[in-house]
């Protein structure tokens, strides 16, 4: 029976509350006292103030205590959190969170449409964290709330008596009216201009490349030790998917789960991998192999087999992203060897890797 997605809906508390609630990492929840953080001290300015990092969150996590220090690459998983949980849950009335930046592990925020959300988040956090609360903050927190024109009136009652009188007070709320309409209507048009400029960025952002691989030891780079970037890269563009996907393997023990539990969120997902099958796999994990084939054909993914010429390894998710790379989607390839490969979202790159695929799809079911 197919599961029936959630109707969309805005975010709640309660929804940032479940942050960390599945994998035990309670530093997680946070992350969105972080994102207001940088908010508020930065002016709150839009298009500069609402973008965020990967990197900084983790070492403000690091640096406050809450987290020892991350892994090389481990990073991922802070900001993505967010993003999968709106995903899964359908919160895109309107939405908190979108990537802009896969290498550079940006994102954009929705404020200030979010802000009274996340205020109210951290109070709440800080009622049930104090401790942690509390170590994020060693050297005073920021002006949380904004001047507001009622705070105004107030100053001016305490340093004019004059203002008591309830003819004066009246006058000066008349003024004031317009004044206060006309900044809630500048505010809506800021947002809109604000939502229509991040279409228009992402329509304009450039093709990205990269290099991944897999190296045993790698300690004289930034990196200072083994290297799983293209494990890592698999993971997260499985984790983008939403419509189709596409891979090629000569055979394969690693990420059946994953794409089983998207099948099961996600019914309508159609996904196809090609091998040699579980016959064709070699080594220790031969078992594991089989047992994995097996699981994915209940699942309802499609596993066509070619025995014989199948020496393609390849990942296409959508239309939108390909990883071409020498590693098997199994343990041995991706951790005990080194391989290599590029990732790229280049339009041309990702619609000509397709076209190969249907190409050997065609060939091998017509055989």
């Amino acid at each position: 029976m197919a599961t029936q997605q959630k109707p969309p809906r805005a975010w709640e508390v309660d929804d940032l509350l479940d942050l960390g609630k599945r994998g035990g990492g309670t530093y997680l929840k946070a992350v969105p006292v972080l994102i207001l953080e940088k908010w508020v001290r930065e002016g709150r300015e839009v298009d500069a103030a609402n973008y965020v990092r990967t990197r900084p969150l983790a070492r403000r996590l690091e640096s406050s205590g809450l987290v020892p220090p991350f892994k090389p690459k481990g990073t991922t998983h802070i900001l993505t959190t967010l993003a999968k949980m709106q995903k899964n849950h359908n919160l895109n009335r309107p939405p908190l969170i979108q990537w802009r930046g896969r290498r550079t592990g940006m994102f954009w925020i929705n404020l200030p449409h979010y802000e009274p959300l996340l205020q109210e988040y951290r109070k709440k956090y800080r009622e049930l964290y104090p401790k942690d609360y509390a170590k994020l903050f060693p050297e005073g927190e920021p002006e949380w709330e904004p001047p507001t024109l009622p705070e105004v009136r107030a100053e001016l009652s305490e340093t004019e008596p004059i203002l008591a009188e309830p003819e004066v007070q009246d006058e000066i709320k008349s003024l004031l009216a317009p004044v206060e309409q006309a900044l809630r209507d500048r505010q809506q048009a800021v947002e809109r201009l604000t939502e229509e400029n991040q279409k228009l960025r992402a329509g304009l952002e450039a093709p990205e490349v990269s290099f991944v691989h897999t190296s045993l030891d790698f300690h004289s780079s930034a990196y200072g030790g083994k290297v799983t970037s293209i494990k890592d890269t698999i993971g997260n563009m499985l984790e983008r998917a939403e419509h189709v996907i596409r891979i090629s393997t000569r055979q394969m023990d690693m990420f059946a789960d994953e794409l089983i539990g998207l099948k099961r969120r996600s019914p309508d997902i159609e996904i196809t991998v090609l091998s040699r099958g579980p016959q064709g796999a070699e080594g220790d994990r031969k078992k594991l192999a089989g047992g994995a084939f097996e699981r994915m054909k209940q699942a309802g993914i499609k596993l066509p087999v070619e025995k014989d010429v199948l020496h393609s390894r390849l990942v296409v998710i959508d239309a939108k992203e390909v990883l071409v790379s020498s590693a098997d989607l199994d343990y041995t390839q991706m951790d005990l060897e080194f391989n290599a490969g590029i990732w790229t979202n280049n339009p041309d790159a990702v619609a000509e890797a397709i076209r190969y695929f249907d190409n050997l799809l065609k060939l091998f079911q017509g055989n």
